[in-house]
């Protein structure tokens, strides 16, 4: 699948890894790693979420003068999301997927990989049937996640 998804390279300047970024392990201060049902998240604490009020972040939010916690109206949420790993784990995963692609494309560089290939629209169908199905994967790979 991660070949599939490389078939048409955008030029340095047009590529963007929006969601990346957050799920790999350069940290921020107000994140730290949990474990979950068995698999690791980043977990977020937002500075006007009930959490960090009750660890004293209440006067940023005009609430010092609140004590009891069912009282404060937090401004704000604590949340999760999976975490990937390493940076440099996930860029090997994007790079293999993209010589995987240039040689389903047949090409032997990035400029005629550019050039040999194109965009296609797939239904919400046609994705799903692209994917496994009636099958419960029990180990994932680092390149394929089912969620």
């Amino acid at each position: 699948p991660s070949g599939l998804a490389s078939m048409k390279i955008l030029p340095p300047e047009e590529v963007y890894f929006i969601a990346f970024p957050t799920r790999l392990s350069k940290m921020r201060s107000n994140c730290f790693l949990s474990t979950y049902e068995g698999r690791r998240f980043k977990v977020y604490r937002g500075m006007g979420s009930l959490g960090a009020m009750k660890k004293g972040a209440r006067d940023r939010y005009m609430q010092e003068h609140v004590e009891e916690i069912d009282k404060m109206v937090p401004e704000g949420i604590e949340g999760r999301i999976p975490y990937r790993g390493p940076v440099s784990e996930t860029v090997y995963q994007i790079e293999g997927g993209i010589r995987a692609g240039m040689g389903m494309a047949g090409a032997a560089n990035l400029e005629e990989f550019r050039t040999k290939t194109q965009f296609c629209r797939v239904s919400f169908s046609g994705l799903q049937e692209s994917h496994p199905h009636n099958i419960h994967i029990t180990k994932e790979s680092p390149n394929y996640r089912t969620q």
